[in-house]
């Protein structure tokens, strides 16, 4: 009986494991930023009231006001993954899977600006285009 080993000699199946850990991290804080709304109202239905809705029950029921812990979740995800990548670029581990893992991470922390920045050129982009402003 023999077996079969795909690897190279001398080369380790772990050597590039910060880097995809990374990159699974990332994808992970992409994933809770992008339906970061549906997850506040499944896991933290009070977070959704108003804000007269949560002062009025502060003062009556001494309740406190409930604010969804859902975007620092994301934002520490990114961070983690980043430093996990950071690890992994020291490591000489591939560099290609290292810059992913951190492009991946900015984008898993910079989630809301990003999205902010999308739609302000949109609206700038529409502007231009149909010539809104155009009075004269």
């Amino acid at each position: 009986m023999s077996t079969i080993n795909n690897a190279e000699p001398g080369y380790s199946f772990s050597k590039n494991n910060l880097g995809y850990i990374a990159i699974i991290t990332a994808l992970i804080g992409i994933f809770i930023a992008i339906f970061q709304i549906q997850l506040t109202n499944m896991f933290f239905p009070e977070a959704d009231q108003s804000l007269l809705e949560q002062a009025a029950k502060l003062l009556t029921d001494k309740g406190g006001i409930t604010d969804s812990p859902i975007p620092m979740i994301f934002m520490g995800l990114g961070f983690i993954a980043f430093v996990l990548a950071v690890f992994s670029f020291v490591r000489k581990e591939d560099r290609t899977i290292s810059k992913i893992a951190a492009g991946l991470s900015v984008l898993a922390i910079g989630w809301e600006y990003i999205i902010l920045i999308i739609i302000v050129m949109s609206v700038l982009i529409a502007i231009n285009t149909f010539d809104i402003f155009d009075i004269f």
